[in-house]
């Protein structure tokens, strides 16, 4: 499955750019490419609580080294061992409905693939992240459904011809849970 990411800026009421990226877009968008190399960066600590520890919402942990099959897929449509070093996964799960993602991505509600049907699996990148261009996207999240795949800017986009920064728009509601980490 070739990676492919659409952006999408639209300027809310404030004059401040929102940003969004996401696999499969509608008209008007931009399509860039898959990144070209990547940066680690310090990694941070999700702000969330852990949902792989609540009651009913228990998560896999994905293994790093021997993934399932299925895992290894999405893993390969994310460019992670690829494009982006493995160690930068900060989190990854299969949930089995997409309505759960802003639970745990900072979506804005928006996004057609809170409309999935069956599971949707979340990947959790911490660091910078080159893109093609002059782009580098800090703590973007790979998302894959049964139609598509995509990396949303969760994270600061910097642009390093300007060295300014966009940030992604708020959601509504900021997530509650964190994916689990990798296991070894």
């Amino acid at each position: 499955m070739k990676l492919k990411a659409t952006l999408i800026l639209s300027t809310v009421a404030t004059g401040a750019i929102s940003l969004l990226l996401y696999g499969c877009s509608t008209t008007g968008a931009v399509v860039t490419e898959p990144p070209e190399t990547s940066t680690p960066t310090a990694m941070t600590s999700p702000k969330a609580s852990e949902g792989a520890s609540l009651p009913g919402l228990s998560l896999a942990a994905v293994s790093a080294s021997t993934p399932t099959a299925q895992a290894a897929e999405v893993l390969a449509s994310c460019q992670i061992g690829d494009m982006i070093p493995i160690a930068m996964v900060s989190g990854m799960a299969e949930l089995q409905n997409a309505g759960d993602l802003p639970r745990y991505v900072p979506l804005t509600g928006r996004e057609p693939q809170l409309k999935a049907s069956g599971s949707v699996w979340v990947v959790q990148v911490r660091g910078d992240v080159q893109q093609r261009g002059n782009e580098i996207w800090t703590d973007p999240t790979c998302i894959v459904t049964s139609d598509d795949s995509g990396y949303f800017a969760t994270g600061p986009v910097t642009n390093t011809v300007t060295g300014k920064a966009v940030q992604p728009e708020a959601p509504q509601t900021p997530p509650d849970r964190a994916l689990p980490s990798l296991a070894p």
